[in-house]
């Protein structure tokens, strides 16, 4: 209880600094802030860019366009956001470790205004539509650089105990996003107004290469691309809201080691990440097999939110609710600004819980409700304009739990399972997978649900089934955990020979007219007790049977008492012995 409560005092002491609070704001609204926008922007005014596009197509041939014709257009148009995104996640692959977490951030930033004049002049340009394409390709490709940097950035720079809530503020920025558009959207679905959609993410993106200007670098970045230690320390100060020199070592001590493991001892050829994730025959030792397994859960999770539906309602909200749930197109509009403001709300559930509830319960229940949130619209859509109610408690009811579980945890819990010196490969490498699974649904979603109708969403239902199955099964807890005590649970549960060092405290001064007496037991505790007792020598302050693995017990006596104690803790473990510290009455410490 002792080690516990200290523990916690560490923790807290760990406040959210201003610089990480200003980073993950620019971070959430330079990334899913805009994920969010430009995932609706089409979403209102989808019958006057289908107008559009239709007058445009007949001015350039000549003769009148059908249907089925502008309908395949308008889902290319859609599906260029997550093309360009796996576009832009290849580039970030490339850029982040050569330009840094904050230089890449700025560049995407940069591009989003090209990106956003371009589809604001389509209109005036007429019947230059292209430039609606171009103008999304560029602003999605930002998109994309920005998506992976953050995920990236927020890990490496957020405390333990922050890591949660301030990823999960990510799914916050993306309601947002898909709220101001929906608003913008009322008005603006017009065919003189809707260019203004485009002028607002211009604006905003201002304040984010402003706050970016102002930020430290990720400390991994500095430590192990840059090499140098003490800017590192110093962002690590900065990031973790610490001044002890003591406390900023141990972070520093737990960024240097992260992934390492016991079986790093030696001479042994390295093999890169691309081997650990895709070639399970050349990379086929044990620490490749518990981070490739991690790697690929990861994507699990990712791809399980794509088959909830969640995104093919943010990009065709309205005309779901208007073409097939019966709602009238103005009522539809109005609908679909109401889903966005009621999303909100619950987006902040996982900021404030998520690190006391668990990643793993979100996960299970979130993806359990979004089947049944499918089979009632679906059912509800089959029994037509009578039931429309039903399509929009199925709608609501799907939004929601995913902002609050499955949605939010798909952002960042990949970056969770893997260590950070392969955290940027795995980030973006899955992305484009991801975003590659995310093109056949929503390319085919708006030409086919006109042929098959309610039908198309069991397509939805019957692989969200199949993913909660293996959510149940492989996704481990992470809550509050380094990657290291994560790799450490999934080698357990793998039966994988294996263990990964958890935080090597460093040697330092100890604390002043400090006396630690300690004595580690092998026997029987009850007997323990009971001896200590009848002695009268010492009181038993705690026992327990702790999870950590590694350390040597050689430093522990010129440690302070929060270090000392952690490392009494790692030694034990290691072991399998319980640990005793008695509170001896001879020694007013």
């Amino acid at each position: 209880r002792f080690v516990v409560r200290q523990q916690r005092h560490q923790n807290f002491s760990m406040g959210l600094s201003w610089q990480l609070v200003i980073m993950s704001l620019a971070a959430g609204i330079a990334g899913n802030f805009q994920l969010g926008y430009l995932a609706a922007v089409l979403s209102q005014p989808y019958v006057i860019i289908e107008s559009y596009l239709n007058s445009s197509l007949t001015e350039r041939s000549g003769y009148s366009i059908d249907k089925g014709t502008v309908s395949l257009l308008m889902s290319a148009l859609i599906i260029v956001n997550p093309v360009a995104q796996m576009i832009g996640q290849m580039v970030a692959l490339y850029i982040c470790d050569r330009m840094g977490r904050r230089r890449t951030a700025l560049f995407g930033c940069l591009l989003i205004f090209p990106g956003c004049l371009l589809s604001f002049g389509a209109k005036y340009l007429h019947p230059a539509f292209e430039l609606l394409f171009i103008g999304r390709l560029i602003w999605s490709l930002a998109n994309g650089i920005l998506i992976v940097n953050q995920t990236i950035w927020l890990v490496e720079a957020a405390p333990a105990r922050y890591r949660g809530s301030v990823s999960s503020m990510q799914e916050v920025f993306a309601s947002l996003g898909s709220l101001i558009t929906q608003a913008f959207g009322v008005p603006f679905s017009t065919n003189e107004l809707w260019p203004m959609m485009f002028i607002f993410p211009m604006v905003i993106n201002v304040f984010c290469i402003a706050a970016f200007s102002l930020v430290h670098e990720s400390p991994h970045y500095l430590l192990f691309k840059r090499n140098v230690p003490e800017e590192a320390r110093r962002a690590i100060a900065a990031y973790h809201g610490i001044s002890d020199k003591d406390k900023i070592e141990a972070q520093f001590e737990i960024v240097k080691n992260n992934g390492k493991s016991s079986a790093d001892q030696g001479e042994k050829p390295k093999v890169n990440g691309m081997d650990i994730m895709f070639r399970p025959w050349k990379a086929n030792d044990n620490v490749s097999k518990v981070i490739r397994h991690g790697a690929w859960v990861g994507l699990m999770v990712k791809i399980a939110f794509v088959f909830t539906a969640t995104r093919v309602f943010r990009s065709f909200g309205t005309y779901i609710l208007s073409d097939m749930g019966g709602w009238d197109y103005l009522e539809a509009r109005y609908v679909s600004l109401a889903i966005s403001i009621l999303r909100v709300p619950a987006t902040l559930v996982p900021v404030f819980f998520i690190d006391r509830i668990g990643r793993r319960p979100l996960l299970i229940w979130s993806t359990a409700a979004s089947i049944l949130s499918l089979l009632i619209i679906m059912i509800s859509i089959f029994f037509g304009a009578s039931w429309k109610i039903g399509t929009l408690t199925g709608a609501l009811l799907l939004q929601t739990v995913n902002v609050i579980g499955l949605g939010s945890l798909s952002r960042f819990y990949g970056a969770e399972l893997v260590p950070r010196k392969l955290l940027l490969k795995s980030v973006s490498t899955l992305a484009i997978i991801e975003a590659l699974v995310r093109v056949v649904p929503e390319f085919t979603f708006y030409p086919l649900s006109h042929s098959i109708g309610a039908y198309y969403f069991i397509v939805f239902i019957v692989p969200t089934l199949f993913f909660l199955v293996l959510i149940w099964y492989y996704c481990p807890e992470t809550k509050g955990k380094s990657i290291n005590e994560v790799l450490n649970e999934m080698a357990r549960r793998k039966g994988i020979d294996v263990s990964f060092h958890v935080g090597e405290t460093p040697k330092s001064k100890p604390v002043e007219n400090l006396n630690v007496i300690s004595q580690i037991v092998e026997f029987s505790v009850n007997e323990e007790k009971k001896r200590a007792a009848e002695a009268g020598e010492c009181e038993v302050d705690i026992e327990m049977q702790p999870n950590f693995v590694s350390a040597s017990d050689t430093q522990k006596f010129d440690l302070p008492i929060e270090l000392a104690l952690k490392q009494w803790e790692q030694d034990i473990a290691a072991n399998n012995k319980k640990l005793i510290l008695y509170r001896c009455l001879s020694s007013p410490n």
